[in-house]
């Protein structure tokens, strides 16, 4: 009867870790396949971003500049504590970015 992994002898035991070798190796690279599918980063609240850039801001900001830097700020209509959270042309009135009305006379 013959054994499958046969190690009572020099070169038993150097195809055994030749096999076991390859067998970590093609382990790895499944591995690596799995690393690129990882999931994207997406920019933070007041974070640096540009308008057409790759790595966008995450799903409820948007890439509005006040002044002359462009940040991840908050949209319309979402929650804030402070003016500079939410984008260019909203104040943050009541805890929620909003527009300013004016009245008209």
């Amino acid at each position: 009867m013959r054994r499958l992994a046969a190690t009572d002898s020099r070169r038993g035991a150097v195809k055994t870790l030749a096999a076991a070798g390859l067998g970590l190796g093609l382990l790895q690279a499944q591995g690596g396949e799995a690393r690129k599918k990882r999931k994207k980063r997406c920019r933070r609240l007041l974070a640096f971003c540009k308008p057409n850039a790759k790595r966008k801001c995450c799903n409820d900001l948007v890439c509005s500049t006040r002044g002359e830097d462009f940040q991840c700020r908050k949209g319309l209509g979402e929650p804030c504590a402070e003016h500079n959270e939410c984008a260019s042309i909203l104040l943050c009135i009541s805890g929620t970015c909003d527009v300013i009305d004016i009245p008209v006379p």
